[in-house]
């Protein structure tokens, strides 16, 4: 068996791992806890809430068939379990959230245009967007949230004689996004560092870490002082790896076009957090805005990760644990990914389109789409 097999096999496994766990620790049914002033546990109960949950004054039925109503100024609180959460979910604030996470991904292909010309190389903006739609819909079964990107680039390179370029435009286009994504992550948590202590530790060096990557390929004083031309010279396939360098040193004389990716990608960003905010509020979360925003960013940045096919069971502890820990519970942080996923599986239906229908014409990837243009 072949290392990609192999690979492909541990990746399934390692969702397959992370779903049985997290489904193990989720209650489907609600449960009533009521708590002293310090916190500890005085009496809980399994059974079913009658009615809205998170109201404060709720009617509960336990598991011996006797109903009481349940108030939240006397310590009570009643935690839903997945059943409830999914039948109590919100349609119309849902709906929204579809309609926003399908939009969104039109200010990614404006970006990405932009960098394609950095390189020279135009395209016209249907062509962008299915090629964004289409890397979208594999966004769904390649291992990570981001896999799709791989999809794209490859069907972007055989639309140019350029494919160097093409493929680092979508690269370039995918790191943009993440700066934006922990920047805009790093300016929330600042004023609530204290309490994020670990998440903005993290976050300030993977932005340190970014920054210094960037810096060390485009800055031509580090390049010298790192001798960076003369190990590209030494590596295995030295030529295509010249050919990728130079595509990205490209970009080194557009500051403007980066500057510009940076600002859509931020607004890009911002659309989809207020997408996901509406998600868990249809759910019935209730953890305060400026929290999800550091949440999300963070959720979103680690199921990157290609470490399992289309970030299967990364997302639902990701979210179970976050929510858990700072004020939610598991059953709605696995709830909110659940339908986050759902949601964008509907919002890359038209990118799912767009590959079957150029795959029956046999025309997925070989037209003359992106022609190039002199620098």
């Amino acid at each position: 068996m072949d290392r990609k097999k192999v690979l492909a096999i541990l990746r399934v496994a390692f969702a397959a791992a992370l779903i049985a766990w997290i489904a193990s620790r989720v209650s489907l049914s609600d449960a009533a806890e009521r708590r002293a002033p310090d916190g500890s546990l005085l009496e809980e109960r399994t059974g079913r809430a009658e009615g809205p949950w998170n109201t404060d004054r709720v009617a509960f039925r336990d598991s011996t068939g006797r109903a009481e109503a349940l108030d939240v100024h006397e310590g009570w609180r009643v935690r839903p379990g997945l059943r409830t959460l999914v039948a109590g979910l919100d349609l119309r604030l849902y709906a929204v959230t579809i309609l926003v996470f399908l939009s969104t991904p039109l200010l990614t292909v404006v970006r990405w245009r932009g960098l394609l010309r950095a390189v020279g190389i135009e395209t016209r903006f249907g062509e962008a967007c299915r090629l964004t739609y289409v890397g979208l819909f594999f966004n769904l079964v390649v291992p990570g949230l981001t896999g799709g990107d791989v999809v794209k680039a490859v069907l972007a390179a055989r639309t140019t004689d350029r494919r160097e370029a093409a493929v680092v435009s979508v690269f370039v286009d995918r790191v943009v996004g993440i700066l934006a994504l922990a920047l805009l992550a790093g300016a929330v948590v600042w004023p609530q560092r204290a309490r994020f202590s670990e998440i903005a530790t993290g976050l300030y060096l993977f932005l340190g870490l970014l920054t210094a990557g960037s810096l060390l390929l485009l800055s031509r004083r580090l390049r010298r002082l790192f001798r960076i031309d003369r190990v590209v010279g030494v590596l295995p396939f030295s030529g295509i790896v010249r050919r990728v360098d130079e595509a990205v040193l490209a970009y080194r004389d557009h500051p403007r076009v980066l500057v510009s990716a940076l600002a859509l990608s931020l607004v890009n960003h911002l659309g989809i957090l207020a997408g996901t905010v509406l998600l868990a509020r249809a759910v019935g979360d209730r953890l305060p805005v400026s929290d999800l925003l550091v949440l999300l960013p963070v959720i979103s940045i680690l199921s990157a990760a290609p470490i399992a096919p289309g970030g299967w069971g990364v997302g639902e502890t990701l979210f179970g644990e976050l929510f858990r820990r700072y004020g939610s519970s598991l059953e709605i942080g696995v709830a909110t990914s659940i339908l986050y996923r759902l949601a964008w599986i509907a919002a890359s239906l038209p990118g799912g389109f767009a590959w079957m229908s150029g795959a029956r014409r046999g025309d997925q990837g070989t037209g003359p789409s992106l022609p190039s243009s002199s620098t």
